[in-house]
């Protein structure tokens, strides 16, 4: 009875484990793609920025 009952302990913590780990990958998955939004955002932003200031140049070179 006693090594029935380790045996499920001991197979509920590995699933909690497991869980855990899940749990753990999602999240970094989530900032991964969170940072991977920022740094196309900030991309984007100094694109933009090189973009007005090549409109600006080409304003008063021509």
């Amino acid at each position: 009875m006693n090594e029935t009952v380790n045996k499920t302990g001991l197979f509920d913590s590995h699933w909690a484990i497991l869980d855990t780990q899940i749990a753990t990958r999602a999240d970094i998955y989530q900032v991964e793609k969170n940072l991977e939004k920022r740094i196309e955002s900030n991309s984007n932003k100094i694109l933009a920025v090189i973009a007005i200031a090549v409109a600006f140049l080409a304003l008063f070179l021509s």
